[in-house]
């Protein structure tokens, strides 16, 4: 009974509704609790994931449980796994009408299984009871909400008192940020109260490394995310990801500055093989070629643009160590772009021959 769920929800469906809705309420009610879960002990989401990861470790412990201590564990474990959404409204709409039954039990369980699980009309029940508290466990609903990127849940939740976007440090908007959950990030960005700038800009960081364009767009038409932060991470980030339409969407904010904009887009068409564009912005004596530890250079090599390399390779405002010169035939090998290999090996044979010319005595 206890080992296949779709045995356990044929079997739990055969059930009369009041069987049902008493093992829902145990469940929600026990002192104990599946791993997972944000609790009011503070533990992260990721640190509870973390350990429930290693099934045989939590095996062991379940095994050291009073049988039914274990069965508890057990049905909360399948209720947030198994129970459609349709099937848990249905057993909180019966419940609630039970004067006994408190869905504030646990420190509002209910409500936080409800946003984890996404059942958006649980949580409309829930919430429109007076003992349910919104913003229970340093407003876990909201930052599971977030998290999955369950915009109905987070338009309900914003407007109630004692919510906080910015619990967590940001955590609804960082998570909405780096999964690219364009529509609660919209809603939290109106909301106002969380902080896009968090962390050094870290929102934008995120959501230009992951490849979400529209997260992106979102941040900027905010207008207090800065491609400038932390010495213009998001742009960087997106380049090294080969995210070149983000890239090239944050270069085109008017708050970079003619020599960051110019270095950038540099590495742009070094990647893109724009010989044309390389070749103008090269004559910019304001230009640094060598930007970012020779950005462009690299870029050139890897995407496998021998004309660029050759250029950049011969401006005197390039500077390649022999530790730099061997960390570029790496990138050039590891992408199979034999030529620039030939070429890197090249040099450093002329560089050879030259220096037991000069310098041998």
């Amino acid at each position: 009974m206890w080992d296949i769920g779709g045995f356990q929800e044929e079997w739990f469906r055969g059930l009369p509704i009041m069987y049902q809705a008493v093992m829902f309420a145990e469940a929600l009610s026990a002192d104990l609790d599946v791993h997972g879960e944000m609790e009011e002990d503070g533990e992260s989401d990721s640190d509870s994931d973390q350990a429930a990861s290693d099934s045989d470790e939590e095996e062991d412990k379940d095994k050291d449980l009073p049988e039914a201590n274990r069965k508890e564990t057990y049905l909360q474990f399948w209720f947030r796994t198994f129970i459609s959404p349709e099937y848990a409204a249905k057993l909180i709409a019966f419940l609630l009408r039970i004067d006994e039954f408190d869905p504030s039990s646990q420190n509002n369980r209910a409500l936080v299984w409800a946003c984890r699980n996404e059942w958006v009309d649980v949580v409309e029940l829930l919430l429109a009871h007076p003992s349910v508290d919104p913003s229970a466990q340093d407003n876990a609903p909201l930052k599971h909400a977030a998290k999955n990127g369950n915009a109905d849940i987070v338009k309900l939740l914003l407007p109630l008192a004692g919510v906080d976007p910015t619990a967590g440090g940001d955590f609804p908007i960082l998570s909405a940020s780096m999964f690219g959950h364009v529509d609660v990030l919209k809603l939290l960005l109106e909301d106002g109260r969380a902080d896009p700038t968090v962390k050094d800009d870290t929102p934008i960081g995120l959501a230009a490394g992951n490849g979400h364009f529209d997260s992106v767009t979102a941040l900027l038409e905010d207008g207090r995310a800065n491609p400038e932060a932390d010495d213009r991470f998001a742009i960087h980030t997106a380049l090294a990801r080969d995210r070149f339409s983000i890239a090239s969407l944050l270069l085109r904010d008017t708050r970079l500055n003619h020599e960051d904009r110019a270095n950038l887009q540099l590495c742009f068409a070094a990647n893109f093989g724009n010989t044309v564009e390389v070749s103008w912005l090269l004559r910019d004596d304001k230009l640094d070629p060598g930007y970012d530890d020779n950005l462009a250079l690299r870029l050139a090599c890897a995407s496998g643009h021998l004309a660029i390399v050759i250029m950049l390779w011969n401006d005197s405002r390039v500077h390649v160590s022999e530790g730099g010169r061997l960390q570029l035939i790496g990138i050039a090998s590891s992408n199979s772009q034999d030529e620039i290999v030939q070429f890197l090996l090249s040099t450093a044979i002329m560089s050879s021959i030259l220096t037991s010319i000069f310098f041998d005595t």
